[in-house]
Parts: C-alpha cells; sequence; structure tokens
C-alpha cells in the first residue's frame, strides 16, 4: 500500500480522562506520511479538548448524558447509527479503533455494514 493508513478513533466523548488523553497522543503523534487520524465522537468537544491538525473530528450528534441514557439513546436513535455507518463508510478507514463501551459496542454492532476491513476494539479502563 503506498498511501498512509486511514484510521478512525470511535468513543462516545471526550472530556478529560485517561483513554482520552491516550487517544488524542496516539491520533497525533502517530506519523503522518504513514497514518491519517480521525476522531469519530458521539457528542461534541469543548475547550482544550479540541484536537489540533491533522486530526479530524466528525462529531455524531448524539446528547445523551451518563452512560446508562447514552447507551438507550443510542439504542432508540437509528439515526445516531445510521450517521455512524456514513461517517465510517465516507471515511473509508482501513482501522477503526472503538474506545470504551459505547464505542466498542456500536463498531461491534455495525461492523458488518460499515465495510472496515479492520476493527479494534476491547476493555481499557480500570473503572467498573
Amino acid at each position: 500500500m503506498n498511501r498512509p493508513l486511514k484510521v478512525a478513533y470511535v468513543a462516545a466523548d471526550m472530556f478529560p480522562g485517561g483513554n482520552e488523553r491516550q487517544v488524542l497522543e496516539l491520533a497525533q503523534r502517530l506519523p503522518r506520511d504513514r497514518f491519517r487520524t480521525d476522531l469519530i465522537i458521539f457528542r461534541p468537544m469543548v475547550g482544550e479538548w479540541l484536537p489540533s491538525p491533522p486530526v479530524g473530528v466528525r462529531h455524531l450528534g448524539m446528547a445523551a448524558q451518563g452512560d446508562a441514557s447514552l447507551l438507550r439513546t443510542t439504542a432508540r436513535s437509528m439515526g445516531g447509527i445510521a450517521r455512524y455507518l456514513r461517517a465510517v463508510r465516507a471515511g473509508r478507514y482501513d482501522i477503526v479503533d472503538a474506545r470504551l463501551f459505547h464505542g466498542y459496542v456500536l463498531a461491534g454492532l455495525t461492523k458488518p455494514l460499515s465495510g472496515v476491513p479492520i476493527l479494534v476494539a476491547g476493555r481499557r479502563s480500570l473503572g467498573e
């Protein structure tokens, strides 16, 4: 492959925390000649957490609060799932790296429909 790999990091949000810092560090520090990175997040980012270019950000417009309500809102919102699928297909990603529960549930459930060849997903948190 002669072009950079396109990687999308999927997460519910990017509020300050350990996982969020890891995602931003990875997205911003991967070698630009080998990788192009985007964040696909359920809710908008604010303040100091906005990544600097060349990292792209795609918001899915899911505005729920809290873990349980976010999952219920996502399950009820076919529009949110459709926006995720459109974002992934439009990005033509080689790899989707789904973070934390909501990210990897959405990415895992939609993988057969997304067209992404590689999905990286798993628990990366010490929280319960």
